[in-house]
């Protein structure tokens, strides 16, 4: 599967596009809601393992259907590194099947599914993550760059 054409905000308000992926080995993982607590533990394992994942040179960017402001204070509180895609009408997210029907407490819900993509240069989704370990994400990304050689 190609990364489809998209056009959104950044946390910082600058614009993204899949154009802005050309070129490079990104990770794209989704979150549900910032502030949560399984939010807040992924974003953070991310950020603990930031370090080890940029020696990879890969880019890493968390997507979710926050808007601007809520996104650029999730990011500031929890200080991290990388930035954080606004999607709020999940036109992205539907399109990579991050977006769709979720159970919580077996209650049937529209949202967020947590998913990790992993984007090959040429703008090939090359590896997807599904049942993503909140506490444990920087070692699930880690592994799978491991699997595909990007090293």
């Amino acid at each position: 599967m190609n990364l489809p054409t998209f056009k959104l905000q950044l946390h910082t308000g600058k614009p993204i596009t899949e154009k802005d992926f050309k070129g490079k080995r990104v990770v794209l993982f989704s979150y549900p809601k910032a502030f949560t607590p399984g939010c807040t533990k992924e974003v953070c394992s991310i950020r603990d393992g930031f370090k080890e994942i940029k020696k990879r040179e890969v880019e890493i960017y968390g997507i979710s259907t926050d808007p601007v402001e809520l996104n650029a204070k999730f990011a500031k509180e929890y200080d991290l590194p990388y930035p954080l895609i606004c999607d709020p009408d999940h036109e992205l997210l539907d399109k990579l099947d991050m977006y769709g029907e979720r159970t919580l407490y077996g209650k049937k819900f529209m949202g967020v599914k947590r998913h990790i993509h992993f984007i090959d240069e040429n703008g090939n989704i090359v590896k997807t993550i599904k049942g993503v370990k909140t506490d444990q994400t920087s070692d699930q990304i880690l592994k799978a760059l491991d699997g595909l050689g990007w090293d």
